[in-house]
């Protein structure tokens, strides 16, 4: 499960460095590919935090400016390898965390759920900072699993 995950997350960063870089180099963007990427971010922070039973660091549709992007994406899949690989929740993920969500209802799920849902959450938002970048004129970059593992056979 760890070796699954740390693949998982090692194509997200890929992934969503990819599209960091064609927002760096954009002559201009939306404001919300800004406010959508940001919120990816800041969401991936406040599920390391509730996991990790701290404060959240960032408010959830927190924005930042582009040039930062790249440090706390950096910062945020550093925090997530260092917990797949800490061992403090074994090798399943099956240890619950309680939490309360942004309403201040308390839940309770596995590390395996959170992690499951964190990867989803940011693809579903990273899709739509490409369609945001697709309708200004910028062509995002191929981000589907498939192509971060695609390895081209000579014949």
């Amino acid at each position: 499960m760890q070796a699954y995950f740390e693949d998982v997350y090692a194509y997200q960063q890929w992934a969503s460095d990819a599209v960091i870089r064609t927002m760096s180099d954009a002559p201009s963007l939306s404001p919300s590919a800004i406010t959508l990427f940001s919120h990816l971010l800041n969401a991936h922070f406040t599920w390391l935090d509730r996991i990790e039973q701290q404060p959240s660091v960032y408010a959830i549709w927190q924005e930042h400016p582009v040039a930062d992007l790249a440090d706390l994406s950096q910062r945020a899949y550093e925090r997530t390898f260092a917990l797949l690989r800490s061992g403090k929740y074994g090798t399943d993920f099956s240890t619950s965390v309680r939490y309360q969500n942004s309403k201040g209802v308390t839940f309770a799920n596995t590390i395996r759920e959170i992690l499951t849902h964190m990867s989803n959450h940011t693809t579903h938002h990273r899709a739509q900072v490409a369609r945001e970048l697709r309708q200004h004129g910028i062509a995002p970059p191929a981000t589907d699993y498939i192509y971060y593992k695609r390895t081209p056979i000579s014949e």
